[in-house]
């Protein structure tokens, strides 16, 4: 959201963001040419929802915007829908995945409105683009995959195959995100294959606990600023995401760009992050010898290293947010 919103600023836009998450009792905020509007909503559970929505309404009443790009189904997608329906202005709803997949009743049918009652839907991978159309089948919902930050993630000098492996999970460190399958991958790599966890979560303990008895081959440093992830990926030879759920999977995409291999599972978008054979390999399944074999051809893999680094250059343009938000301006100005 960030990127999108600072992008249509420079671009002359009058970019406005509502948020209905408070932050330390701000009510307006300027930051890199747009204004940030923190909604104070109610906190009681089954009221949140409706406050949010009677809250946006009455400043987007103020703005006047021409165009609401709502980034989520709810409450986003049906605050854009009610208002663009009463005052005639264009509405575009942005999904990722857990915000349709994930939705039940009686919430699904605010998001079914919302979904019928926008005029553009677009979804942030072709397998939300699937969940959408079976959940509503006249939807024809178009795919505007995320970008990177080139400036954070730049390409990173070739690291050559050494005699010692570094491995790299990043991501929060909870059960869908799969790091209990990599602990136990660990358990059956050599012992000169390391692996360094950012992230936080509630899995925390149990991981550290099954992870003890190997001392400082596995290091937990714990959530850190996204700049300070490209010195990480300067310091791997793969990175490695065996998630059991993904709706897309940014953290792939910026090894991407940066030159690092990356061994992931099949698992809902990834495979639309990661090109299998190019950047590195998308594993299907659990089968604990096709992942170490994977993770290996990745790390040890002379001329499949260079081959992956080379063909990251290609894929910069791609993922750059320039890119990607030059694309969703042009849809919004499509009629």
């Amino acid at each position: 959201m960030h990127f999108m919103a600072k992008y249509m600023a420079e671009r002359g836009h009058d970019v406005h963001v509502v948020i209905t998450r408070s932050a330390q009792n701000r009510a307006i905020e300027r930051r890199d040419g747009y204004q940030i509007h923190w909604l104070q909503v109610s906190k009681v559970k089954g009221l949140k929802f409706f406050s949010e929505i009677k809250k946006s309404l009455s400043l987007l009443k103020q703005i006047k915007p021409d165009l609401i790009h709502a980034n989520c189904l709810l409450p986003g997608g049906y605050i854009a829908a009610k208002y663009g329906s009463v005052h005639q202005c264009k509405t575009v709803v942005l999904c990722y995945g857990y915000d349709v997949s994930d939705m039940k009743f009686p919430m699904s049918l605010w998001g079914k409105w919302a979904l019928e009652h926008v005029q553009r839907v677009l979804v942030a991978t072709r397998y939300c683009k699937q969940v959408v159309q079976n959940w509503v089948p006249s939807l024809k919902p178009e795919v505007f995959l995320a970008g990177c930050d080139l400036t954070v993630f730049p390409k990173i000098p070739y690291r050559a195959a050494e005699d010692k492996f570094s491995l790299l999970f990043i991501g929060r460190l909870i059960p869908e995100k799969g790091l209990d399958f990599l602990i136990e991958l660990m358990d059956q790599l050599p012992e000169n294959y390391h692996l360094t966890v950012i992230g936080t979560g509630e899995a925390l303990p149990a991981y550290k606990a099954k992870t003890a008895k190997w001392g400082e081959r596995v290091n937990f440093v714990g959530q850190v600023q996204n700049s300070e992830c490209s010195q990480w990926l300067a310091q791997s030879d793969a990175l490695v995401l065996p998630s059991y759920r993904e709706p897309f999977g940014v953290v792939c995409i910026e090894a991407v760009v940066s030159g690092v291999p990356v061994v992931c599972s099949d698992a809902m978008g990834l495979p639309e992050a990661v090109a299998d054979g190019i950047n590195g390999k998308v594993v299907k399944g659990r089968d604990a010898m096709e992942w170490i074999e994977a993770i290996r051809a990745c790390c040890e893999g002379g001329e499949f290293r260079q081959k992956i680094y080379q063909a990251s250059e290609s894929y910069r343009d791609k993922w750059a947010w320039s890119t990607r938000l030059r694309d969703l301006e042009n849809l919004y100005r499509e009629p």
